[in-house]
């Protein structure tokens, strides 16, 4: 009898496994349903941020126009912008219709023998308005039954809610969600009195845990930095050369030089803009930074191009960093403080700083570099013989545009002198 049992129970226990391991080969692929995003056009994130600008609840609280609309490839950049900033192991995309949406996903797996993504497809549609709900459901090759989904969503649904709230409370500010084939426009209610609770919810939504250690320990090294130099005029070397130092220490704990110099570059930027990153996260009063001259070649705005251009690559990229740089230095010579060859000089020096700082295989390099730096000349060219203060007109007529040759030739010159400075080597 006991025999018979034992048998018996080998035999649930084969059934099981293999169950089991059928349902891993089904769930598991080697191909992506979703490939990972290209990065974006300096097009594509002016114009995500012209919606976020448009759609800024201090700007419409007094007008009627309370909708947000975005295009299908919208949703998509806002969904491989997401991924990337929160987990880059998930790779999500849509496809709108009418009230309906196609949404499937990818997630990468930790290395194993079955595959290396589990699949994810989905048909939800809208109801009662803003709601949304699965008709089908796909994992791999793998369908599930729609009775498994009815039971599963508000279970599912339940956790989410529980686990973050704080995304779920955005539905109370909802009245329609509207999809059709171009994309999805969403209606919301927005009073005065909401800005508060939406300021406090958007820190928690824009910035993870991890993030928010990150970015208020580098605040804190600045404000210890800053008050322990004098009120003196101070190199820029004296603010650099410690903040990498502070990023190196760190990450040769955590092993993300690339996540701890991104942070330093902003931090410092954020500084040289007159504002403290800290006062946008964190949940305590901020004081302003203490505010010391910092200099590079002995001028302010030097540094403040340098650290501007190297903040601005960090949350940008390189291109339109130095798109934004060359647009002010353009603007400022039609009746601002002129065209500046070593102010662009200084932007394409905070530009180098950054591409090393960001690129994996120069990060730890970088941080090594900077902070045993022995003087300027290892971040910054000699800026003898550069013009600057041209007028528009004096800009033309000497240059003609920026695809001429005579100003090839000038950037030419900045990328050869920049090119001997230790730090971009």
């Amino acid at each position: 009898m006991i025999i018979k049992l034992l048998k018996i129970f080998l035999v649930l226990i084969v059934i099981i496994v293999g169950l089991i391991t059928a349902g891993v080969l089904l769930v598991a692929e080697d191909t992506a349903l979703v490939n990972r995003a290209a990065k974006l056009s300096e097009n594509e994130i002016e114009t995500l941020r012209s919606i976020v600008k448009e759609n800024n609840p201090v700007g419409i609280v007094q007008t009627s126009k309370k909708k947000m609309i975005l295009t299908t490839p919208q949703i998509n950049q806002l969904l491989a912008l997401a991924s990337n900033r929160f987990n880059d192991s998930l790779r999500v995309r849509a496809i709108t219709e009418k009230n309906r949406a196609y949404v499937k996903s990818s997630i990468v797996l930790p290395e194993n023998p079955f595959g290396e993504y589990i699949n994810l497809s989905a048909f939800v549609r809208v109801q009662h308005s803003k709601y949304f709900v699965i008709e089908k459901l796909k994992l791999g090759k793998l369908p599930v039954p729609r009775l498994v989904v009815t039971i599963l969503q508000p279970l599912i649904l339940e956790e989410l809610n529980q686990r973050y709230n704080e995304y779920f409370r955005l539905w109370d500010y909802l009245r329609r969600i509207d999809l059709t084939d171009a994309g999805v426009t969403v209606h919301y209610r927005l009073e005065r009195s909401d800005l508060t609770d939406l300021k406090n919810m958007g820190r928690k939504l824009l910035v993870n845990t991890e993030m928010k250690e990150r970015a208020l320990a580098h605040v804190a090294e600045m404000e210890r930095l800053l008050n322990m130099l004098p009120n003196e005029k101070q190199s820029l070397i004296r603010l650099l050369s410690p903040m990498f130092l502070f990023s190196e220490l760190r990450s040769q704990k955590n092993k993300q030089a690339v996540e701890e110099n991104r942070m330093a570059l902003l931090v410092m930027g954020a500084y040289m803009t007159g504002r403290n990153p800290a006062k946008y996260i964190s949940d305590q009063p901020v004081k302003p930074f203490r505010k010391i001259n910092f200099t590079l070649k002995n001028r302010h705005d030097l540094a403040q191009h340098y650290l501007i251009s190297g903040a601005i690559n960090a949350v940008s990229g390189t291109a339109w960093s130095k798109a934004i740089g060359l647009e002010k230095e353009l603007r400022d010579s039609d009746g601002g403080s002129g065209f500046s060859f070593i102010d662009l000089m200084a932007d394409i020096a905070g530009n180098k700083l950054a591409l090393s700082a960001l690129t994996e295989n120069s990060a730890v390099k970088l941080q090594s570099k900077i902070a045993r730096l022995s003087g300027e000349e290892s971040i910054m060219g000699e800026i003898g013989g550069l013009a600057e203060g041209l007028t528009s007109t004096e800009f033309r007529l000497e240059y003609g545009n920026t695809n001429s040759d005579e100003y090839i030739t000038v950037i030419r010159e900045i990328e050869r002198r920049l090119f001997q400075c230790d730090a971009y080597r």
